[in-house]
């Protein structure tokens, strides 16, 4: 998913990413209530949980 997202990131000026290493910042893992990875967090609201396929997320991100 880092892979997916950092490459959509680099198609569109659009589209920002952070990864965030969940071991290292347990205060992120609480703000986003994260229980378990992947855990993709588009504009604060939409949530995208394991893998999915590059069309997923393309649409989610469109959508929000």
């Amino acid at each position: 998913m880092v892979y997916l997202c950092n490459s959509i990131a680099a198609a569109s000026a659009l589209v920002t990413v952070e990864v965030i290493d969940a071991d290292s910042f347990p205060d992120l893992v609480a703000r986003y209530q994260v229980g378990a990875v992947p855990k993709v967090v588009i504009n604060e609201t939409t949530v995208v949980l394991d893998v999915v396929p590059a069309a997923d997320v393309i649409a989610r991100i469109a959508a929000s």
